[in-house]
């Protein structure tokens, strides 16, 4: 009864309220321009991650060498995805990312997305909730982070909703084998080959062609 007590007094608001909050926001700021509004989102849940402090710490200790297991696992799972969809996912991203430099696109999708996403996701909601929550409703947190860029195009909406939560299910389940920095770590591998990579392919092609 003292555990179940302490567990619940680090939760100061349950985390599907907090989520809640999250979807309210990204309806709020719908019309500001792209790069503003990830920004503002991000914000949000790196604020959740304050707010929800105490249930975060207690996370058991993890040797180092988890953390590249948790990055293997992420270029394990996204490479043959960059080899197979290259072309369509240089259009779907450039859809979801419209105008962001090459630098503004890395600094938030390999460095700030992984830490905010997966504190609050793995870290808070899984934690409360279990996986399946985590990743479910991280699919929907993907929808509502790229609405604007999808709300047009139903079927890319639908593909990024459903990619989130798959994507959800391996970043819970390395949390839960490895812990939330191997989460991280995978998180971080697959946003910089699925999501940044597709970016700067065709630079890359264009640059080789002009040596």
């Amino acid at each position: 009864m003292g555990k179940r007590q302490s567990r619940k007094s680090n939760y100061p608001l349950d985390t599907w309220v907090a989520f809640l909050l999250y979807a309210g926001v990204a309806a709020a700021t719908f019309t500001i321009d792209a790069e503003s509004r990830q920004v503002v989102l991000w914000c949000v849940l790196l604020a959740f991650g304050l707010f929800y402090r105490q249930a975060l710490r207690g996370e058991p200790a993890h040797p180092p060498a988890d953390l590249g297991r948790g990055a293997a696992a992420g270029l394990i799972l996204a490479l043959p995805i960059l080899l197979l969809l290259q072309p369509e996912l240089t259009a779907i991203i450039a859809r979801l990312l419209p105008g962001q430099s090459d630098a503004a696109a890395f600094q938030g999708l390999v460095l700030i997305a992984p830490l905010a996403e997966e504190l609050f996701f793995r870290g808070l909601l899984q934690k409360q909730h279990g996986l399946v929550a985590g990743a479910l409703l991280y699919g929907v947190y993907l929808l509502l982070f790229f609405l604007p860029g999808v709300v047009d195009f139903a079927l890319v909406g639908l593909a990024v909703c459903l990619a989130g939560a798959l994507f959800g299910f391996i970043y819970g389940y390395v949390n839960e084998r490895y812990g939330l920095g191997a989460a991280i770590a995978c998180h971080a591998a697959v946003n910089l080959i699925v999501f940044f990579m597709p970016l700067v392919v065709p630079d890359i092609a264009r640059w080789l062609k002009a040596i």
